[in-house]
């Protein structure tokens, strides 16, 4: 469902964070990975406080914590995929992994602000556009849309090239992930990753009603991570654009001279 304020966030947003990282791929283009590897990180900074201060404000608020802001959603993972896959030493088998969660679940909340807002950032766009955002408001819409300029940022700086495996071992992480958030999300009755109803898209609940929870819970948990591993592939394919190194050409081989 896209509403006026949804789509006045698709089309100033997502341009800012485009035009955004095209700056930076301007001035690092011709750099070192490890000047690239630079503004991710502080992406990465800048995500993991976000989180904590979060979990602070909710903690210390009047009305008690919420548990809706445990971090138990998609993008959730980010505060640990993303840390490791900047902060680890890039060659490493755990970093590539840590890179094959990030951008795979960055790409999907990509998309998913692109074709159901609502699901990925519920309604605080609305309340970012219309003046009645809360301090949490706030920080969901910048949390998401920080994501999406990562997400370009990886895209146009080609700082990760994912394989096969890496996507294919990324993905069981990503399940085993999936796996913690149904269990949180039946234990305390919080509808994390829309894993206890999906209201936003009737036709996608209306499972739950017609096959039973756990069906519908198999069948979320299936989806999002053949998702995963789509996106996983696209950016692959993505990556596999751009300048290649020219060949060097052939030394010359010197006759030898006459007797």
């Amino acid at each position: 469902m896209h509403t006026h304020y949804t789509l006045l966030a698709t089309a100033t947003l997502i341009p800012i964070a485009l035009m955004v990282a095209f700056i930076f791929y301007y001035l690092l283009k011709n750099k070192s990975n490890g000047w690239k590897l630079l503004p991710i990180r502080l992406v990465a900074i800048i995500l993991v406080a976000a989180e904590a201060f979060k979990q602070y404000y909710s903690y210390t608020s009047p009305e008690g914590y919420n548990l809706w802001h445990l971090p138990l959603h998609i993008c959730s993972i980010f505060i640990l995929s993303l840390p490791i896959a900047v902060f680890t030493k890039q060659k490493s088998k755990v970093s590539k992994v840590a890179w094959a969660v990030s951008i795979s679940t960055g790409i999907m909340m990509t998309i998913g602000i692109l074709a159901v807002p609502e699901v990925i950032i519920g309604y605080a766009t609305q309340a970012f556009f219309d003046g009645s955002a809360s301090i949490l408001d706030y920080h969901s819409v910048g949390f998401h849309y920080i994501i999406v300029f990562f997400v370009f940022l990886t895209v146009l700086l080609k700082v990760y090239k994912p394989t096969f495996l890496q996507i294919l071992i990324g993905s069981i992480v990503y399940l085993l992930y999936a796996g913690l958030m149904v269990t949180m999300a039946i234990v305390l009755d919080v509808n994390f990753a829309m894993l206890l109803e999906f209201p936003a898209v009737p036709a996608i609940d209306a499972l739950r009603s017609d096959l039973g929870l756990w069906v519908f819970q198999s069948v979320m948990v299936g989806s999002y991570v053949a998702a995963f591993i789509i996106c996983g592939l696209l950016m692959k394919i993505i990556s596999a654009f751009g300048k290649k190194a020219p060949t060097p050409a052939p030394t010359p081989v010197e006759e030898p001279a006459s007797a």
